[in-house]
């Protein structure tokens, strides 16, 4: 089994290997509760992003911003720990 992301160039992805997919896991996460934080809107169906990102984060905030960098912060350190490049979002600080 290969691991990682590939991109299709007619359009879609495929995501191969447990680490890519908890990584896309996360990353869906903080784009929901990135939502959240700057627009009040939330996903219409189950658990709000803010519910799911308190379960991934150790110590959750209470305020969602705060939950934000917690979770971006959480993400950095698992790229980190499993030899991934850092995201992109890094780079633009």
């Amino acid at each position: 089994m290969r691991d990682g992301i590939t991109v299709h160039p007619g359009g879609g992805m495929t995501i191969e290997g447990p680490i890519h997919i908890e990584l896309y896991r996360l990353m869906a996460t903080r784009s929901a509760l990135k939502l959240e934080v700057n627009t009040g809107m939330k996903m219409s169906r189950g658990r709000s992003a803010a519910s799911v990102a308190r379960t991934i984060v150790t110590l959750p905030k209470r305020n969602k911003a705060a939950l934000l960098a917690q979770l971006e912060a959480y993400i950095e350190t698992f790229c980190a720990n499993n030899g991934l490049a850092a995201p992109s979002w890094v780079d633009a600080r």
